[in-house]
């Protein structure tokens, strides 16, 4: 079994998510506890960033770590797999907080 994956698309996706925040290379960097030299190379897919990068990248860019690993990923979440396309970018948006509201209330109810 291969193990090359392509992960340059790691780094389109970051940029993207990156342009419509309007948040530059620099200040995605310090959100990300990063230089912006390694936010440049990881958009470029010269480099892969670190998983704790890559959680600090998504929190600073509001979005799940699936979002960005979606196209690599063999087993990809059943979360950004069923609402990618189905769901306005405004559902999308509240979907994780109703998520986040029904876990608390199942923790509540030992549910």
């Amino acid at each position: 079994m291969a193990k090359e994956k392509d992960f340059t698309t790691i780094g389109v996706r970051i940029k993207a998510y990156r342009t419509e925040k309007e948040i530059s290379q620099e200040t995605l960097g310090k959100l990300a506890y990063s230089s912006t030299a390694s936010i440049s190379a990881i958009e470029r897919g010269v480099k892969i960033p670190r998983v704790d990068t890559l959680v600090f990248i998504a929190d600073a860019l509001e979005v799940s770590a699936d979002d960005l690993l979606k196209d690599i990923l063999k087993y990809p979440g059943t979360y950004t797999h069923c609402t990618e396309k189905k769901l306005s970018p405004a559902a999308k948006k509240i979907l994780p907080l109703i998520l986040q509201f029904l876990e608390d209330l199942f923790s509540e109810f030992e549910i």
